[in-house]
């Protein structure tokens, strides 16, 4: 990828979250910078407590090229 440009705009609309809440252990969009890492946190502890299962965390595309 060059120049900064967006390889794709992706599915902002989609409520991908409430899709897979009743198939993942996580499930979470963070909306601001601060809460990234924190739900990135989470969600890696959630997946690995008990039985290991899949986790989500919908990062909006404003927040991908943010720094946090």
């Amino acid at each position: 990828m060059s120049g900064g440009r967006v390889r794709q705009l992706g599915f902002q609309e989609t409520p991908i979250v409430e899709i897979v809440q009743r198939i993942t252990k996580y499930a979470n969009t963070p909306m601001s910078e601060h809460e990234v890492i924190p739900s990135l946190e989470a969600c890696i502890k959630k997946m690995k407590e008990g039985r290991q299962g899949p986790g989500l965390v919908d990062i909006p595309d404003d927040l991908q090229r943010s720094e946090v």
